[in-house]
């Protein structure tokens, strides 16, 4: 029986800690050692701080470091016996959260207010006006209405892509995709979208890599998609591959564009959620923020890296995606290991 009392302490969420009544440490669970552990790496020693002689009659803490940076403890603490037992909960983590969460719901509903006023008024137009516009107006009002519901949907696959990401329900089937002709199956979707860009294909037929084909697939396209959107009508999209040079168990798939250009300092947080370049020239162009994150995150679930560099002296942006090499070892053992 005390082996299950035992079993049920440690796998308590909250931090549990039993003190004598000098404020010495008598046992703790598994959850109050990583509190501690995290309060030591931010120059905290937690069980001094616990050692107060007046700590039961707190229900709270607030701790601060040599950098005068604090983190507040949430106490219910009672007397059992001759010992006190606390039980605790760092507030500073949930309130993290709880921005985050607030922040990205903020985000999120003003990327869907836009376009649903825009059809509300477009729509709006057309009920009380109708009959007295004429035809080409009609259509041109009804054509921007189905611009919007295309990017109310965009919006929200999107997001449920996040949602399958953050959740951990998104999983791979992995099997040998053929990189050239995966990029011409892309290509060949997007060309009636842009007609006049030209898409050249330079990846060799011999390179293979080991992933999801679904999420390959998606990842090529936001990527050359992006290389054409943010790019001049007639502009060039270039696609070649080539063996990682620092190790050679990985393909590079580069994607560069003659497009706007990513400045250095947004390399790292254009793939954060909706992170968007503000200028004018990617303020004319419509999007969630969110394409670049997804396209990392489906990367990354398949042991993946991505980055982006400038194109030296000349406009656009590379794309480069790194993944494992496609090879009977490697299909054998790491992956199919999962």
């Amino acid at each position: 029986m005390v082996d299950i009392y035992n079993f049920i302490f440690d796998k308590i969420s909250d931090s549990v800690v039993v003190l004598d009544k000098s404020g010495n440490i008598l046992c703790s669970n598994n959850a109050f050692s990583e509190m501690s552990d995290e309060m030591k790496v931010f120059g905290i020693d937690l069980a001094k701080a616990l050692s107060e002689k007046d700590i039961l009659l707190k229900n709270k803490i607030e701790l601060k470091n040599s950098k005068n940076k604090s983190v507040e403890i949430s106490i219910n603490s009672f007397e059992y016996k001759d010992n006190i037992v606390l039980i605790l909960r760092n507030n500073s983590s949930l309130k993290d959260i709880d921005r985050t969460h607030i922040d990205f719901i903020s985000t999120v509903s003003h990327e869907l207010r836009t376009p649903l006023t825009s059809i509300k008024g477009f729509v709006d137009t057309l009920l009380s006006a109708g009959d007295k516009l004429d035809r080409d107006s009609q259509i041109r009002f009804l054509k921007i209405i189905k611009s919007q519901v295309e990017r109310l949907t965009r919006l929200v696959e999107n997001l449920l892509a996040v949602s399958k990401f953050e959740s951990g329900k998104s999983e791979n089937v992995y099997k040998e995709i053929n990189v050239r002709k995966a990029v011409r199956s892309v290509i060949e979707s997007l060309m009636p979208k842009y007609e006049k860009y030209k898409f050249h294909n330079d990846v060799e037929t011999y390179f293979s890599v080991l992933g999801d084909s679904d999420k390959f697939m998606q990842i090529m396209t936001n990527l050359i998609d992006n290389a054409a959107k943010y790019s001049k009508d007639g502009s060039d999209v270039w696609i070649r591959a080539y063996f990682n040079p620092d190790n050679q168990n990985l393909i590079d798939i580069e994607v560069k564009d003659e497009g706007v250009g990513v400045p250095k300092e947004f390399y790292d947080k254009i793939f954060t959620r909706f992170s968007r370049i503000d200028n004018p020239l990617t303020r004319s162009v419509q999007g969630t923020g969110l394409g670049l994150y997804i396209t990392k995150s489906l990367v990354e679930s398949m042991n993946g890296k991505i980055s982006v560099h400038g194109n030296g002296s000349k406009a656009g942006s590379s794309f480069v995606v790194s993944l494992p090499a496609f090879s009977a070892e490697i299909s054998a053992g790491r992956f199919y290991q999962e």
